[in-house]
């Protein structure tokens, strides 16, 4: 996205989380995720079905080790299409995107130690 067109900004997340809920979209459907550091362009896909509920999760965040207080940029697309840019749009309460913004921040305990946490679902900021 650009400054003229940002993404959907939310609140911080846990850098140490395993599963992130990022919206609501049509239900059981077959989606790519992208993940996209805004600092250095690198940009991971992963794969995802939504729930029944129409749920769009990713399921192994920490898999990408995300860096504390770096942007990065979260978007969907259906699985069968070709185009990175064919963006699904997704709600979050009554608000629309296509596009989410996110920065992880570290989280730690009283001896320093990160904590981890199993489930996050993004909230608008």
């Amino acid at each position: 996205m650009s400054v003229c067109a940002p993404c959907f900004a939310t609140k911080p997340i846990p850098r140490c989380t395993t599963k992130l809920e990022i919206g609501f979209a049509a239900v059981l459907t077959a989606y790519w995720i992208f993940v996209k550091n805004v600092a250095t362009g690198h940009t991971v896909r992963f794969s995802s079905t939504s729930s029944a509920l129409g749920v769009v999760a990713i399921d192994d965040l920490l898999d990408l080790h995300l860096s504390d207080d770096i942007e990065y940029e979260i978007w969907v697309t259906l699985a069968n299409t070709t185009t990175i840019g064919a963006r699904v749009t997704l709600t979050l309460g009554a608000d629309t995107y296509t596009c989410l913004s996110v920065v992880p921040q570290s989280v730690a305990d009283d001896d320093g130690n990160q904590i981890a946490y199993p489930l996050v679902r993004v909230e608008a900021a």
